[in-house]
């Protein structure tokens, strides 16, 4: 019953995702340390057929929200969130080839 509640459990075998930011404190006292949430990120990209990021972010601190963290960190969520948007303004500049 149990495993029905966790996240890590309930990632499919195979799943094409969208794109995924997952934050995690590294003081956090709902997990026990980093492995716990680096299992979890492990078996998100291993089960991703698509082509979005499933990236995972940690910061100092414990468990709180995230836009009370910092407005620094906000806007690295918020930024993600329009680059996988695809808002033009939010997308990577081409690649420079050199000239040979």
């Amino acid at each position: 019953l149990l495993q029905r509640a966790s996240p890590y459990h309930m990632v499919p075998q195979r799943v094409a995702l969208p794109a995924v930011l997952v934050h995690s404190a590294s003081g956090d006292y709902n997990f026990g340390s980093s492995m716990v949430i680096g299992k979890y990120v492990a078996r998100l990209q291993a089960a991703n057929t698509g082509t979005r990021p499933v990236i995972w972010v940690q910061t100092d601190g414990g468990h709180r929200a995230l836009i009370g963290h910092s407005p620094a960190w906000a806007a690295k969520a918020f930024a993600f969130a329009l680059w996988q948007s695809a808002v033009p303004a939010y997308q990577p500049a081409p690649a420079v080839r050199p000239t040979p």
